[in-house]
C-alpha cells in the first residue's frame, strides 16, 4: 500500500498547494503511518436481515410502543429529565455533542438552551445543568478541551411561529414570548464545572442553525453555518473574546477537521450558489479561507457533511446530503432523499462512490419532513450513523473498499420510551407528536451512540457487534 499512498500525497499536496505541503522525507514516514492506520481496520459482520419494510410507516405515529422494532443496537441507558427542569420548561431534545464523557443537547423549542448530561456511566446518563434559551436554539457544541460550550441562538418566528422564547438572542432572560428580533447570536459558557456553566462571551451572528468548534494552532474557532468563523480568546477582557475573523461562501451545516493524508485544516459545507452540492475552504490560516472545492457535479441535496478523520481501508471517506424537504419515495418527480458516501483522500478533487438511503417504502408526499435525513456522524473505523427523524436512527458501513462502494446497512433504533414530562408544543411545523423525531445522534470514543429523541429524552445505545477496538478509540468523527 506504501507506494500508492506517497504518490497520493505527493499529487495532494500539488493540487491543494498547501500551506504546509510535505517533503518527500515526510511523505514516507507518514505513509508508514497511515499504512498502520488502515491495518487497524474492525469490519462489522453482515446482518442477517432485510432490512426493505423494516418500518411500519402506516401507524399512529405518536404512539411510542408502536416504534419497538429495532435491529442491531441495544438500550444501555435512558434519560427523561423527570424533575430536572422547572415545571414550565419544555425539552424537545435535538442536536447532540459529545467530548469524553460530556454530551451536550439543545433544545429547539421554549426556554430551554442546552443541557450538560454525563455519560460516563451509559446505563445511567445524568443531567448536569442547562443553559436558559435565548432564542430557538438549534445546536451546542463542546470544545476539544472541555471547557467551554458554545450553543446557538436562532430567534426566528419563521421556523416555528408559534414558539416561545426568552430573550431575543440577550443575555437578560423575559418573560417568554413570540421573538421580535431576527438576530442570531452565539454564545459561549465556561464549563470547566459542568455543573455551574458561567456565560463569558456573546456575539450577534449571520447564522447559528448550525456550529462547530475545533482548536487550531493553539487558538479556539467556532464555526457557524453560512459560513462565519469566529475566534475564541477566553482571557480577552470581556467584550473582546469573540470576534469574527472570516466569512466564506457556505450554506447550511459545516464540518472542520485537519485531513489525515495531506495533514491541512479543512472546511466543508454546502456549495455558496444553492447549497445543492459540497465545498471544500482550506482553513490552514483561518482568517483567510482559501477554496478548493466549490461544487459536485454529481452529487445533489446537500445538508450537512461528516468526514473521518482517519484513513479507512486506504481512504478519507465523507457522508453527506440529505434533507432536501421532498419526498422520501420518487412522488410527483420528487427526487428520493440519500446520503453519499465521498472519497476526499484527495480533498481537490474528490469522487462519489455510492449512495445510501432509508430503506422504507415509497411515501406519499405529505410525509416530507416526517422521514427526513438529518445529522451524521462515522468512528474512525467507518461505522455510520445517521438521523432520520421520525424514521429513527440508522446505522451503515463503509470499512472497506468494497463496503465504501456498496454500503453495508448495520442497524437502527426507533426511541419509542414514553413521552417526558415537559414536551416540546412548537415543532408542529416539523411533525408535532410523533415518537421518534430524532436530529443528531452521536458516537462516543469507545462506540457507544448518544441519542436526542425531541419528545422522549436522550438514549444511550451499543451495536450489537460490540464496540470498537481500543487502539482504534482515539475519538469519534465529531
Amino acid at each position: 500500500m506504501r507506494a500508492p499512498l506517497i504518490a497520493l500525497l505527493l499529487v495532494t499536496a500539488a493540487f491543494t498547494g498547501c500551506i504546509g505541503a510535505l517533503d518527500a522525507g515526510d511523505i514516507e514516514e507518514q505513509s508508514e503511518d497511515i499504512e498502520n492506520e488502515t491495518s487497524e481496520s474492525f469490519v462489522p459482520p453482515a446482518p442477517d436481515r432485510d432490512f426493505v419494510g423494516a418500518i411500519d410507516t402506516d401507524h399512529a405515529h405518536q404512539a411510542p410502543e408502536l416504534h419497538s422494532n429495532t435491529h442491531g443496537f441495544e438500550l444501555a441507558g435512558h434519560e427523561n429529565f423527570q424533575g430536572f427542569y422547572p415545571t414550565t420548561y419544555q425539552g424537545g431534545w435535538g442536536e447532540v455533542d459529545v467530548q469524553g464523557d460530556l454530551a451536550a443537547i439543545s433544545s429547539a423549542d421554549g426556554p430551554l438552551g442546552a443541557t450538560l448530561v454525563d455519560i460516563s456511566d451509559p446505563s445511567d446518563p445524568e443531567p448536569l445543568s442547562y443553559t436558559t434559551s435565548t432564542g430557538a436554539d438549534f445546536d451546542t457544541r463542546i470544545t476539544e478541551d472541555g471547557n467551554y460550550l458554545a450553543v446557538g441562538c436562532q430567534a426566528s418566528a419563521v421556523f416555528s411561529p408559534t414558539h416561545t422564547v426568552m430573550g431575543d438572542c440577550q443575555e437578560d432572560a423575559v418573560t417568554p414570548h413570540l421573538p421580535t428580533s431576527t438576530e442570531n447570536v452565539v454564545s459561549v459558557y465556561n464549563i470547566s464545572d459542568p455543573e455551574n456553566p458561567e456565560p463569558v462571551a456573546q456575539l450577534a451572528t449571520q447564522a447559528t442553525h448550525n456550529l462547530w468548534t475545533k482548536t487550531i494552532d493553539g487558538t479556539i474557532y467556532i464555526f457557524t453555518n453560512e459560513v462565519e468563523i469566529l475566534e475564541f480568546q477566553p482571557d480577552a477582557p470581556e467584550g473582546e473574546r469573540l470576534t469574527k475573523v472570516a466569512t466564506v461562501k457556505g450554506t447550511h451545516d459545516v464540518y472542520v477537521h485537519k485531513h489525515p493524508v495531506t495533514e491541512d485544516w479543512l472546511l466543508y459545507t454546502g456549495s455558496p450558489e444553492d447549497g445543492t452540492s459540497m465545498a471544500i475552504y482550506d482553513i490552514n490560516d483561518p482568517s483567510t479561507p482559501s477554496p478548493i472545492v466549490q461544487s459536485m457535479d454529481d452529487v445533489v441535496g446537500w445538508h450537512e457533511q461528516t468526514v473521518a478523520n482517519s484513513v479507512i481501508d486506504g481512504r478519507v471517506i465523507a457522508i453527506g446530503g440529505g434533507e432536501r424537504l421532498s419526498s422520501t419515495g420518487d412522488v410527483g418527480g420528487a427526487e428520493r432523499q440519500k446520503l453519499y458516501v465521498i472519497d476526499v483522500t484527495d480533498p481537490a478533487n474528490p469522487e462519489k462512490l455510492a449512495t445510501w438511503q432509508l430503506p422504507i417504502e415509497t411515501q406519499p408526499p405529505y410525509t416530507s419532513y416526517r422521514y427526513s435525513a438529518h445529522n451524521v456522524d462515522i468512528t474512525p473505523t467507518g461505522q455510520v450513523i445517521s438521523a432520520w427523524y421520525h424514521g429513527g436512527m440508522w446505522a451503515f458501513d463503509v470499512s472497506t473498499e468494497e463496503r465504501q462502494e456498496n454500503p453495508e446497512t448495520l442497524g437502527f433504533y426507533q426511541p419509542h420510551e414514553p413521552y417526558a414530562p415537559s414536551v416540546p408544543p412548537g415543532v408542529a411545523v416539523l411533525d408535532h407528536g410523533a415518537v421518534p423525531l430524532v436530529w443528531g445522534p452521536q458516537w462516543t470514543d469507545e462506540g457507544r451512540v448518544v441519542l436526542g429523541d425531541m419528545y422522549t429524552g436522550v438514549y444511550t445505545l451499543e451495536p450489537e457487534w460490540g464496540l470498537y477496538p481500543e487502539e482504534a478509540s482515539a475519538g469519534s468523527a465529531k
